[in-house]
């Protein structure tokens, strides 16, 4: 019985289970290939060091020339989500458009949103347009991010406040009706889209 076969064999099998169980980056198949070349070489009575050799020279090289491709394949592809997917996508406008009297509306896959133009001339009822960029909410906060920031400031100023009460009066404290606060989500500041 060939020994040295039988070893790189098992080795070739365990890389291949090892990839099974975390496929993510392809490296434990390429040691496979690199097992089963060794594994012919023993069956053909190959020296060991030659084994060893086209063992590492295979399992290498195969990761070194394989990895571009690799990494080409199983990087994800980012589908923009969100307010990225509404950048650049095309609706109509359901109320005229005027940035000095702060009105105009779209309506963008079944959603209304609050437009303005972003050359700053009028744009009528019905137009087909195309949107350009989104202002407001997380990209560039303005009012809504001053309002957070306050209302959290505010919020944690009345909490140490209420813990420090509670801890002078402990009876008080149980009897005490806290703030209730609500932070508004983005999408009911009105955040406008510019087309």
């Amino acid at each position: 019985m060939n020994w040295a076969a039988t070893i790189w064999i098992t080795l070739m099998i365990g890389f291949l289970v090892l990839e099974s169980t975390c496929p993510c980056h392809l490296v434990s198949v390429w040691f496979a290939i690199g097992a089963l070349v060794a594994g012919i070489v023993a069956l053909l009575q190959g020296a060991v060091w030659l084994q060893i050799l086209l063992f590492f020279v295979v399992s290498i090289g195969l990761v070194i020339a394989m990895f571009p491709w690799v990494k080409k394949v199983l990087k994800p592809k980012m589908v923009k989500t969100n307010v990225d997917a509404v950048i650049g996508t095309q609706g109509y406008v359901t109320e005229d458009i005027d940035n000095m009297e702060a009105i105009g509306q779209v309506k963008l896959g079944g959603m209304y949103w609050t437009a303005r133009s972003a050359s700053g001339e009028r744009i009528p009822k019905g137009t087909l347009i195309q949107v350009e960029r989104i202002e407001g909410g997380s990209r560039q906060p303005g009012l809504y991010g001053e309002f957070l920031r306050t209302t959290r400031q505010a919020f944690n100023d009345v909490q140490k406040a209420t813990i420090k009460k509670a801890m002078e009066n402990p009876e008080v404290a149980l009897t005490q009706q806290l703030p209730l606060w609500v932070i508004w989500p983005e999408s009911a500041m009105g955040c406008p889209i510019y087309l």
